[in-house]
Formats: C-alpha cells, sequence, structure tokens
C-alpha cells in the first residue's frame, strides 16, 4: 500500500515539474513563439506582407510567382549574419507532422544580405529585406508557416512571424450584420458566412475541416472550429446567433509623426532632448459611453512614412519617443492598461502596459516608434488573464467599421497536416 502511494506521489511530483518547466520556458526569452514575436530588444518595425498588398495578411497562393516581404530593423548599428528558416504549422498554430523536405524545396536555412543603414537620422539603424519564395527556397504545401529569422553565429532567434499559403478549393462568402439578438444589436456585428466546395471533395466538415475567423488581423480573439449549422448539397452555411459575435469596437484612436517639424492632430508638442525625438500626444479620454463619432482608421494598422525628407521616405524616416496619457479617477485595482493594435503586434505586451501616476490622476506610457500614421485602442486586461477588453475605455459600436477574414482549413483522408483550402476578407458595414 506506502509503495503504490509513493509512486502516485512520484507521479504528481513529475506532472507537477513538468508544467512548471513548460512555464518556465515560455517566459524564457529563448523559447520559440509560434506567434508574431520578437527576441532582441534592439529589433524593430517588423513588417512581413505580400508584395504590392501591404495592408492584407501575408498570404500567397500555392504554385504561384507572388513573393511575401519582410522588413525589420535593427537599432543595434551592427550588422549581423541574420538568417532565415520556415516550419509549417497546423490549423492550431503546432508544428505539422511534415519534415522539411515535404513542405520545401531547395536550400532549408539561408542568409538576408539585403540591408540598407538609415540616413540624415538621430537613431542609426540597419534595415534588413526578405523576399520570398525565392530562388533558394520554394514552398510545396498549402497551410499556415512560421518564419523564424535567427543569427547564424549562434542559432538565436531574433523573429518568428505567421504567414500562409493558399490552395484556393474552396469559396467563402460573407453575411455580416447587425447582430439579431437586440441586447447586442447596437454594439455587436454577426458573422455568417457560406462555404461552397464545388468540386473539391471536403470530406466530413465537422471533423476534417476547421475554420478561423477574424476581426482586423487581431489573433486574440479568433473564432475558431465554427461547425456548418447547415449542410447542403453545393453549400455549407455558418449561421449562429450567438457564437460568432464580434463587438463593433470604435474608431480607431490614431497619432500621425510623418513629420516632425510640425505639430499634427492629436498631438500637443514635439521635443528634442538626449538627441532624440519626444511626440507629447493630446490627452486621451475614456470613450465608452461617449457618442459615437464616424471618422476614417486603418483598423488598428499603422504605416511606416516620412514626409518631411523627400530622398528616402523609409530609411529616413527617424525613431521618436510618443508618450500617451489616459487622465483617470483612480488607479484600476484588478487589472492593467495596455496600448494595443498592429504597432505592438496585435499582443498584450508587457512593454506597452500605461502606468498610473497618483499626482497627475493619469495612465501614461512612453513608446519608441519608427516615423509613420498608427492606430491604437486601450485594452483592459483582469489580473491573471491573457485576454483583454477593448470597450471598457473605448465602448463598443454596430456603426464601427471593421475588416473580417477567415481561413478554412480541410485535412484529406491520409494526410497528416492541414491544408489552408479556403480565404476571403470584407469590410463591414462598407
Amino acid at each position: 500500500m506506502k509503495k503504490h502511494l509513493l509512486l502516485i506521489l512520484l507521479t504528481i511530483s513529475t506532472a507537477f515539474s513538468s508544467v512548471l518547466n513548460a512555464q518556465n520556458e515560455f517566459y524564457d526569452e529563448s523559447y520559440i513563439r509560434f506567434d508574431n514575436y520578437v527576441y532582441k530588444d534592439s529589433i524593430k518595425t517588423v513588417q512581413l506582407f505580400r508584395e504590392g498588398w501591404k495592408d492584407g495578411f501575408p498570404l500567397i497562393n500555392l504554385n504561384s510567382a507572388e513573393q511575401l516581404v519582410l522588413n525589420f530593423e535593427d537599432l543595434s548599428g551592427l550588422v549581423e549574419n541574420y538568417a532565415y528558416s520556415f516550419v509549417h504549422c497546423n490549423a492550431d498554430w503546432e508544428p505539422s507532422e511534415l519534415m522539411p523536405m515535404e513542405y520545401m524545396e531547395g536550400i532549408q536555412e539561408n542568409l538576408i544580405n539585403n540591408y540598407q543603414y538609415s540616413g540624415n537620422t538621430r537613431e542609426q539603424f540597419i534595415r534588413y529585406t526578405l523576399r520570398f519564395p525565392n530562388q533558394n527556397i520554394k514552398l510545396t504545401k498549402s497551410g499556415n508557416y512560421l518564419l523564424r529569422v535567427f543569427d547564424m553565429e549562434n542559432d538565436e532567434t531574433i523573429i518568428t512571424w505567421r504567414f500562409f499559403v493558399v490552395e484556393s478549393r474552396v469559396n467563402v462568402s460573407f453575411d455580416i450584420k447587425r447582430s439579431t439578438q437586440a441586447r447586442y444589436r447596437l454594439t455587436h456585428h454577426e458573422v455568417d458566412f457560406s462555404l461552397q466546395p464545388g468540386k473539391y471533395n471536403l470530406t466530413n466538415p465537422y471533423t476534417d475541416m476547421k475554420t478561423v475567423v477574424l476581426q482586423n488581423h487581431d489573433w486574440q480573439g479568433a473564432m475558431r472550429n465554427l461547425e456548418p449549422t447547415f449542410v447542403k448539397s453545393t453549400e455549407l452555411v455558418f449561421n449562429y446567433d450567438d457564437r460568432n459575435l464580434f463587438p463593433g469596437l470604435n474608431n480607431w484612436r490614431f497619432f500621425d509623426t510623418r513629420n516632425l517639424n510640425y505639430i499634427a492632430e492629436n498631438t500637443r508638442e514635439i521635443e528634442i532632448y538626449n538627441n532624440r525625438y519626444h511626440v507629447l500626444l493630446q490627452q486621451d479620454e475614456p470613450r465608452k459611453i461617449k457618442q459615437y463619432l464616424d471618422r476614417g482608421d486603418i483598423n488598428g494598422g499603422y504605416l511606416i512614412r516620412n514626409d518631411d525628407r523627400r530622398l528616402n521616405d523609409i530609411l529616413e524616416a527617424d525613431y521618436a519617443w510618443v508618450h500617451f496619457s489616459l487622465p483617470y479617477p483612480q488607479e484600476l485595482k484588478n487589472g492593467n492598461l495596455y496600448i494595443y493594435g498592429e504597432l505592438s503586434n496585435w499582443r498584450i505586451r508587457d512593454d506597452f502596459k500605461l502606468k498610473y501616476n497618483s499626482s497627475t490622476n493619469q495612465y501614461e506610457t512612453a513608446l519608441y516608434l519608427k516615423q509613420g500614421y498608427y492606430n491604437y485602442l486601450y485594452m483592459y486586461t483582469k489580473d491573471g488573464s491573457d485576454s483583454g477588453d477593448l470597450t471598457f475605455i473605448d465602448g463598443s459600436h454596430a456603426q464601427a467599421e471593421n475588416d473580417y477574414s477567415i481561413f478554412v482549413y480541410h485535412r484529406q483522408n491520409g494526410d497528416i497536416y492541414d491544408r489552408l483550402v479556403g480565404f476571403n476578407s470584407t469590410s463591414f458595414p462598407r
């Protein structure tokens, strides 16, 4: 009996140690995350997009001539031997069972040889550019991919970034409307959709297919694995009242640092000290109960540009400390506020957290960002939670326009990976 009890205790202890080790690994900066993540402090302004489609997802069609473009900047001032490789992933962003030679043709690890130096800037940086697929590497399977940029000298991971290769077999149609539930009608969007597989053999859609619905490129609030409510001979219909609701959010806040020689809208002051620009934004204010005002935005994105120098609006685009402030009567006791959007890589990040200043009764932070036009909202997270609420400070309105995207994955009989067989994106309201 004692031996049996000891065995149980040892098993529990081993399992608990495994969980702790996994948690410790995650908070270790060398741990590879299958997400958009930067592992080196000197790396800034990472962007991955399809050539000619900067506002869209980093997505290309299988066996096409399309290329993805990766840009990032290193503020260390040193030219490094950065290289890249790819990992094929399943629909849930875990590595697939495919071996590299089963989803790639060519050299599996390649150097990034294209880099340029900044010019006429206070902050010196080196800008790296990579285009792929290229003459060295071709991707042969559809699905989710993780791009890994690493240092060839020590194999340390520098960047991981998600992208997609689609084989368009299934057509995706949207039917987005305001929520049909009365209590959400003024605040939420209902994302109904349908799939038309055509001649593609979409085997059991309840077990072999997965869908992902995104709002504004934001994976934090992704809706996964909705099942069809109706299966017709030529169409699969996804028509829910509750499981497919997204908050309409609000117009995204913005600031404009494209020209540091004059005060743009929402900017209070521009200063230079310690040889760095400091942009002090106008005080923000909570908008949860304010009336909705319709004005254009770019749905949480940002655009890099320098309008005060004309020779090269990228290499001559400087960096500046951007100062945010949000008056609030008292410090929130059970949660925190974060700046959120593409500028935070659509992640809740500690370096984007605001601190409460009791002497001024406001939340404050400063972010070091490249010149450009930026959208952002305030994200509230409860203590102990890894998700957040964009409506806590900024409210939600059904009139607000958002981008919606749907990814359709399918695993055919005998396959050991998830194909990406359908994709579509739209805006609502238009």
